[in-house]
């Protein structure tokens, strides 16, 4: 069965936007990724990393060495689902445009699709998503510190009556370690 060349660029343009699609689909994983923990490295993130916040550490610059195989691992699975998808959906275009006739324009096409939309609207969606996850998590940090704040003053001003309670309780002279140990730690609170 002969294709026409108009026919053929027609099936070349469609693998170009079936490209595009595909690129933003692995854009949805990058940003379940970056939600998730993993960060690109790119000038924004390198920004949003020098922030200096207030009353908190900046989530960015948390141990990386720990997160270093925890994020291989799922770069690894999320690739692994990216390319299977992928190649389902390639083969299921190849199938119903060209009748199962595998050309190498269409899978030309579609890496000049992907590769498009990488360089165009790709870099700005991932930085606009780390933009975004580094704001969420710095909410949620303020949101924990703001809550958490009022308990650890209570427990500051709360512990020193528990430590004197304790010397109170304490009455026989085989208790005299105990006794100087909660001395010492009244006196390291200063009560």
């Amino acid at each position: 069965m002969e294709i026409s060349f108009a026919e053929q660029l027609l099936v070349a343009l469609n693998s170009v936007l079936l490209g595009l699609g595909l690129g933003a689909f692995y854009d949805l994983i990058r940003i379940v990724r970056v939600l998730l923990g993993v960060s690109y490295v790119n000038k924004f993130n390198l920004r949003l990393k020098n922030i200096r916040l207030p009353l908190i550490k900046n989530p960015l610059n948390s141990d990386r060495k720990k997160k270093k195989i925890a994020e291989g691992i799922m770069i690894f699975i999320t690739d692994i689902v990216y390319f299977f998808v992928a190649t389902l959906v390639m083969t299921i275009y190849t199938y119903h445009i060209n009748f199962g006739i595998v050309r190498w324009y269409i899978f030309a096409g579609a890496i000049a699709g992907v590769l498009l939309y990488y360089v165009t609207l790709g870099k700005l969606v991932i930085s606009i998503s780390e933009c975004i996850a580094f704001f969420t998590k710095v909410a949620f940090l303020y949101l924990v510190y703001f809550i958490s704040r009022p308990f650890s003053f209570l427990y500051v001003k709360i512990k020193p009556c528990f430590l004197k309670i304790k010397l109170l309780k304490i009455k026989d002279k085989k208790s005299e370690n105990k006794i100087l140990k909660y001395r010492a730690e009244l006196y390291k609170i200063g009560k």
